[in-house]
């Protein structure tokens, strides 16, 4: 049987896994538990010893911190399931706030967009 999955990323090797990465801001790293443990929330990962982890507290206005993979086939006739594990903690906005989780892009326009 053929591995099922065209992407995975675990972060155990404590890297990125992406083929680019934009943080404006430094707010954007891969943690491993006993760094994650020890502040509050006092929360390991889902799953293994590392997790990536936005820590947007201290941070106001427009601070960016993204994740690029190039080469998936997301062709308008195929279907793909996506799926992560996701951890919220103290997380104040605005009525009128988003915070974007998650985009399919072609090119410039985006398809899929998970929002908060």
């Amino acid at each position: 049987m053929a591995f099922p999955y065209n992407l995975e990323v675990d972060f155990e090797d404590g890297a990125i896994g992406f083929d680019a990465e934009t943080d404006s801001q430094g707010i954007l790293d891969i943690a491993h538990y006993r760094t994650l443990i020890g502040s509050p929330p006092y929360e390991p990962p889902f799953r293994g010893a590392y997790c990536a982890r936005i820590d947007l507290s201290g941070h106001t206005g427009t601070t960016t911190a993204t994740l690029q993979h190039n080469d998936l086939d997301m062709a308008a006739d195929t279907t793909r399931f996506i799926r992560w594990h996701m951890y919220v903690s103290n997380l104040v906005m605005a009525a009128s706030d988003r915070f974007q989780i998650f985009s399919i892009r072609a090119t410039d326009t985006e398809h899929v967009i998970v929002e908060i």
